[in-house]
């Protein structure tokens, strides 16, 4: 519910990876929410509970760049941004994900995606994610597209933020 607590948040997706033996390597509160970032070496088994055998590309499990769940709270958004060197597949666990998504640098208004339905954010499209009312969790495996310049921290150009941070 909108009235949950990060702190009841964060205890729900630890209740969740700890029977999956999946560990984060870090777990960072963000404006919007938490971040749980894994090890690439994670992703099999992330992509299998998460995603599904068949859901994403093969070569997200050859060239991954390392899984994530992030946990957003109600009525926030990330930033609107792209990446110039990895396509991000997402799944929301929980609640319907706002999903603005554009070729350019103009601001859409989002499409509803109900939780389970796979979301496919290519390299270079303009995005960002939100919730419309309450928590909504969101699993995101990343393709890197070049292998030869794998992608990293740095590959988020911001373009405007509801935090100050473009």
């Amino acid at each position: 519910s909108s009235d949950s607590t990060l702190e009841a948040v964060k205890s729900s997706i630890d209740a969740t990876l700890l029977p999956l033996g999946l560990k984060p390597d870090e777990v960072n509160l963000k404006p919007w929410g938490l971040e749980y970032k894994f090890s690439k070496q994670q992703t099999p088994n992330f992509v299998a509970h998460f995603f599904g055998a068949d859901a994403l590309p093969e070569t997200v499990l050859k060239q991954p760049f390392g899984p994530k769940i992030i946990a957003v709270q109600g009525t926030m958004r990330l930033s609107w941004h792209f990446h110039e060197r990895k396509d991000a597949y997402l799944v929301g666990l929980t609640g319907d994900v706002d999903v603005y998504a554009n070729a350019t640098d103009t601001e859409v208004t989002p499409v509803s995606v109900p939780a389970g339905q796979l979301i496919h954010i290519p390299h270079l499209i303009r995005h960002r994610l939100g919730s419309p009312t309450t928590w909504i969790v969101v699993a995101e495996c990343s393709l890197d597209v070049f292998a030869e310049n794998p992608s990293d921290d740095s590959d988020q150009i911001r373009l405007s933020d509801d935090f100050g941070r473009a």
